[in-house]
């Protein structure tokens, strides 16, 4: 469907957004949910300089937007601006538009007055210019979580997530002691601090608490070994046609040589083996990164749905693509599922 201003090309694919949104949900103690829907939504914004006029004094200026369907600021939207991200008119097959309630000839006038009700300023003292419209993709997420559907929003360009925050709290429970004792566990001090509090007279209670928690935790680790707990492993690598030359004597990391695709992009291969070291057949899910300092500049969700137990690995292809910008690229992978 061809659209009446650019609109930013997705980066992100479905899965890479239901990717995001299941480590955050499972981060959050939500590890069992059902996807009930995922739609890509294309969204109209004015983008937008302004100026405040002072009486006195400097007068601050910035950039921000507004969205052309309901009416609310947005300071995102001007940062995709800064990303080498492409622009095209042609929407996704099977998206959905949402409509422009705000016309151009009323996109100034409704910018400043938003602008100068958020900072408690006349209309008058906002002057709004270089106004262009732009459609900013998303993807749209309904989820069957914590005994209620949900609606998550992950933008399709550089993964952000919003509505988490609508997630109720979860009660503490056992497995988050658990949690707090394996992060002590991994540091000697850790270590003091756990027989410390097993062995204080003053612990009450809690020293007995501690003390199964720290039983149950060396118990899952040995049986964990013996393969007769746990979900398994991830193990996700870069095709060697696509790696440097190796560090010498081994010290540091393989650099990742890309090679030149479609359209000017750089791009590698590779595979994710999942094994499943666990009763019955599983679903497992990692995501893998291309990332240029903390910036992620390239991510694909890699799923392997039922697994089944045994030690042989179900093999995974990806690719991951970006355009260059000239900053050095590493890859990286975790599991999500």
């Amino acid at each position: 469907m061809m659209l009446d201003a650019p609109a930013f090309k997705p980066v992100l694919t479905p899965e890479s957004a239901l990717g995001i949104v299941a480590k955050s949900l499972t981060e959050q103690g939500f590890p069992k949910f059902d996807v009930t829907d995922i739609k890509l939504v294309y969204t109209p914004y004015y983008v937008f300089s302004f100026d405040v006029i002072a009486q006195e004094g400097q007068s601050p200026s910035g950039k921000t937007a507004i969205n052309a369907y309901n009416g609310d600021l947005n300071d995102f939207v001007p940062v995709l601006f800064e990303r080498p991200l492409k622009t095209t008119k042609q929407a996704e097959d099977s998206a959905e538009i949402e409509s422009t309630a705000i016309s151009a000839s009323e996109a100034k006038d409704a910018a400043s007055s938003k602008l100068a009700a958020q900072v408690g300023l006349k209309k008058d003292t906002i002057a709004v210019t270089a106004v262009r419209k732009i459609y900013v993709p998303a993807f749209r997420i309904w989820i069957d979580v914590a005994g209620d559907t949900h609606k998550f929003e992950i933008d399709a360009l550089l993964g952000v997530p919003t509505g988490l925050e609508a997630l109720p709290q979860k009660p503490h429970t056992a497995q988050d002691d658990l949690r707090a004792v394996l992060d002590k566990m991994k540091t000697p001090k850790g270590w003091g601090e756990l027989f410390s509090g097993l062995f204080s007279s003053g612990g009450g209670p809690q020293r007995f608490l501690l003390l199964g928690v720290v039983v149950l935790i060396l118990l899952i680790l040995v049986l964990s070994r013996q393969g007769i707990l746990g979900g398994g492993t991830v193990s996700c690598t870069v095709a060697d046609d696509f790696l440097g030359p190796k560090p010498f004597l081994g010290l540091g990391k393989q650099p990742l040589a890309p090679e030149f695709g479609a359209n000017n992009t750089l791009f590698v291969q590779g595979t994710c083996n999942f094994v499943n070291s666990g009763q019955k057949a599983t679903n497992m899910i990692a995501n893998v990164y291309a990332k240029a300092g903390v910036r992620i500049v390239a991510l694909q969700s890699v799923s392997a749905i039922g697994v089944p137990p045994g030690t042989t690995p179900v093999e995974k292809p990806f690719e991951l693509r970006w355009q260059p910008d000239g900053e050095e690229v590493e890859f990286s992978f975790e599991r999500v599922v």
